[in-house]
């Protein structure tokens, strides 16, 4: 039912950005969102609803686009920093994985939290309220999850270019509607 929900707004949005003026960056964050959420991939399981992506090809492209949302919230406030936070956030991002050590998740996660709180403090109206959930979400489910990961020694032990199939996203469905509907909507309201 949720990768239903999620597939009907992927195809959506993405003939949406498309078909109407909206700028590159928002065609590249929606698209590579609509992907990501059509071929699901948990990529520190290595695990993956269907065969078309990888944990390789998930990450890769969602480096793009999180380049690209940054880019969008930097211009809209007309502040760098974002960016610099959301780049810094990828080279932790690939360190994790390449070193299999969940504490640069940590790192990388806490970095995107600055970027929320940054939105939330410079930014106005609706905008305000949906960075203070978001760093809500971030301060008290994402964060402490991957420093329990860290702590719990739970090394990621996956391969980057294969998955297993599963069907069991239940512990998925909040995060990825939030990020690749909520998120993708931001992207096209600020364009």
């Amino acid at each position: 039912m949720w990768h239903t929900f999620m597939s009907v707004h992927a195809i959506q949005s993405t003939l949406q950005v498309w078909y109407y003026s909206y700028s590159s960056l928002t065609k590249i964050y929606v698209s590579v969102n609509a992907f990501r959420s059509l071929f699901p991939v948990k990529v520190l399981e290595s695990e993956c609803l269907t065969l078309v992506s990888s944990p390789f090809i998930d990450r890769s492209l969602a480096t793009v686009a999180e380049l690209c949302f940054a880019k969008q919230l930097s211009t809209h406030l007309k502040d760098t920093c974002i960016f610099n936070y959301a780049l810094l956030a990828q080279l932790f991002c690939w360190t994790a994985m390449i070193t299999h050590n969940n504490l640069f998740h940590v790192y990388e996660e806490y970095l995107w939290f600055l970027i929320g709180y940054h939105y939330y403090w410079y930014s106005t109206s609706i905008q305000k309220y949906i960075a203070f959930v978001y760093c809500c979400y971030m301060i008290f489910v994402d964060i402490p999850m991957y420093f329990y990961r860290f702590v719990n020694d739970e090394m990621i032990n996956v391969s980057m270019f294969e998955c297993t199939h599963t069907n069991d996203w239940s512990d998925e469905y909040l995060w990825r509607i939030g990020y690749f509907i909520g998120a993708s909507r931001i992207s096209m309201y600020l364009n």
